[in-house]
């Protein structure tokens, strides 16, 4: 009967967070300096970095194998540019765009032009654990700029 508990369990887990982290629960709420707020797995660690003129970090997964460094800020610039060859998704109030680049998953929010309440520039995420681009997108799917 206990192995049967422990059967359930594991695939249960398994179930929520894929097999290969794929998917997991995004209730882990991380607010940027300008209130704009993203949500990681739960079980991923938030490590603030020293920017030189902006905002700077990572989303680690619990076992390591998962890293994407974020960017923000008016003079983080925009990663993927206009003018690529891009995807265009949408966030919860935002546009994004997406695209690999020399081995990189890029995700950018772009700094709207003329918007008078967007002054506080754009957002980049990057990775280069292409194989999870699904849960990249998923996370940045939760940016919500305030």
């Amino acid at each position: 009967m206990r192995h049967l508990f422990l059967l359930v369990g594991v695939l249960a887990m398994l179930s929520s967070c894929g097999k290969d982290g794929a998917s997991c629960s995004l209730d882990q709420i991380i607010t940027f300096s300008a209130n704009h707020t993203i949500n990681i797995c739960d079980d991923m660690i938030h490590e603030k970095l020293q920017g030189i003129d902006s905002e700077y970090g990572q989303f680690v997964s619990s076992d390591g194998t998962l890293k994407i460094f974020y960017d923000n800020g008016a003079l983080a610039g925009n990663y993927v540019q206009e003018t690529d060859a891009k995807t265009i998704d949408n966030a919860v109030n935002q546009e994004f765009w997406y695209m690999v680049r020399d081995s990189y998953f890029i995700v950018t929010f772009p700094i709207e032009s003329g918007d008078p309440n967007w002054d506080w520039g754009s957002h980049n995420l990057i990775s280069t654990n292409i194989e999870q681009k699904e849960l990249i997108l998923d996370i940045a799917k939760t940016f919500t700029k305030k």
